[in-house]
C-alpha cells in the first residue's frame, strides 16, 4: 500500500471507525420500534448505522411516516442517553494511533452524526479526548448539520489545507463528505459500510484496520 502523503489534519468518524457501537444502537432501535407495533419487529442489521436516527429509521422501514419517525427518534434518545453503553467497544489500535498522531503534532478532529451529548459520553468512557474540535449535528446552535457541512465548517474555521487533510471513516457518506470538500479520503473495513459500497465510492485509501493507518503515519 502506498504511503500517506504529508498530512497535518486528521478528521475521524466515530461509529464504526473508532468505536464499535452497533450493539447498543441496535438495542435502542429495537426499544424504539417496540412503541410502534404496527411496524412489526423489523430485523435491524448493522449496515443501517451511519445516518442520524431518522435516517436509520428510513433505512429500516422505508414507508415510515413523519409521526412514526418522531416517536422512533424520541424513544431511541430516551434509551441511548440513559445507557452506560455496555456493548460499545473501542476498536483495536485507536489509542495507539491517536497517541502517535498527537505526539507528532497533528491536528485531530471528530465528525459524527451523534448528538454532542452522546459523543462526549463515548469520548469520556474511553478516555480518548485528544481532539482539537468535535463536530456533531447540533454543534452550532439553531442548525442541524449534515456530515458534508460539518467537514466544511472545520475546513473554513480552522483554515485547514485541503492537500494536508484526510477524513477517515467507514461508510460511503464519510467518503462523500471528504470528496465534496476536496480532501483526502480513507475508509477502514470492518465498520458499518459494506466492502462493495466502499470500493464503489472510490476512496483514496482503503485500510483493513486502524493498525494499518498507524503503520503508514510518517
Amino acid at each position: 500500500m502506498k504511503a500517506l502523503p504529508r498530512i497535518d489534519n486528521y478528521i475521524f468518524d466515530l461509529d464504526g471507525t473508532l468505536v464499535d457501537s452497533a450493539g447498543d444502537i441496535i438495542d435502542c432501535l429495537n426499544y424504539a420500534y417496540s412503541f410502534i407495533p404496527e411496524l412489526g419487529h423489523p430485523k435491524i442489521e448493522k449496515t443501517v448505522i451511519g445516518p442520524p436516527v431518522a435516517g436509520m429509521a428510513k433505512r429500516i422501514t422505508p414507508k415510515i411516516n413523519d409521526k412514526q419517525i418522531h416517536i422512533i427518534v424520541s424513544k431511541y434518545r430516551e434509551c441511548y442517553d440513559k445507557s452506560d453503553l455496555p456493548k460499545t467497544k473501542l476498536y483495536s489500535g485507536v489509542e495507539m494511533l491517536l497517541n502517535k498522531l498527537s505526539a507528532k503534532g497533528s491536528s485531530l478532529y471528530l465528525v459524527t452524526n451523534k448528538p454532542i451529548l452522546s459523543t462526549r459520553h463515548i469520548i469520556n468512557k474511553f478516555s480518548i479526548d485528544k481532539f482539537n474540535k468535535i463536530m456533531s449535528p447540533d454543534s452550532i446552535a439553531g442548525k442541524n448539520l449534515n456530515k458534508v457541512e460539518m467537514v466544511s465548517y472545520l475546513m473554513d474555521n480552522h483554515a485547514l489545507n485541503k492537500k494536508e487533510t484526510i477524513i477517515v471513516g467507514d461508510t460511503e457518506s464519510d467518503v462523500q463528505a471528504g470528496k465534496k470538500n476536496g480532501i483526502i479520503t480513507a475508509v477502514v473495513l470492518g465498520g458499518y459500510g459494506t466492502d462493495k459500497s466502499l470500493k464503489k465510492c472510490q476512496p483514496d485509501y482503503i485500510f483493513n484496520s486502524l493498525n494499518d493507518v498507524e503503520d503508514l503515519v510518517i
